[in-house]
């Protein structure tokens, strides 16, 4: 079974990823994230990766983990203020960005501009705007994303081998 990046093209066999220690770490961490950030977060990967060269497993297994722990904590912090923000709503701020990713001066070095767009759909309604979302962003209640289903099997196939 060959595996396709959809950012970056790379394509090479689920046994090749397997094999690095690396690759299984930054999909484990994939896997954890919640369902929203999940949709965007191989596209914004992306937006890290060097102009000449490629985003080395490590690398990405480490802006993963940020994300996550970014994602999960419930606010958003940006120019020393708080507000709460949802998982749906650093999708949505995701999603903003790859709109305009055309824009945006790469290869990122942090998340402050996550940070940034997300901290400004929060003040703008935060979890109560979450309806207005477009559907792929909201979360459905009941049974994982096809997404979070599929990121969890690869990531148990590349652990368990």
């Amino acid at each position: 079974m060959n595996l396709t990046c959809p950012s970056c093209g790379a394509e090479a066999a689920a046994e090749a990823w397997q094999n690095d220690a690396e690759a299984r770490a930054a999909f484990a961490t994939l896997a954890g994230l919640p369902a929203e950030v999940q949709r965007e977060a191989i596209r914004y990967l992306a937006l890290f990766r060097p102009a000449r060269s490629r985003l080395s497993w490590a690398r990405a297994g480490r802006i993963l983990a940020e994300l996550h722990a970014l994602t999960t904590a419930g606010v958003v912090k940006h120019d020393r203020q708080e507000r709460p923000c949802s998982p749906a709503v650093w999708g949505a701020a995701m999603a903003q960005m790859m709109a305009r990713r055309e824009s945006i001066k790469r290869p990122l070095g942090n998340h402050n501009y996550l940070a940034a767009v997300a901290f400004e759909l929060a003040g703008q309604g935060g979890t109560e705007r979450e309806s207005a979302l477009p559907a792929p962003v909201r979360q459905v209640s009941g049974a994982p994303s096809k997404m979070a289903q599929t990121l969890t099997t690869l990531a148990e196939f590349v652990r368990d081998g």
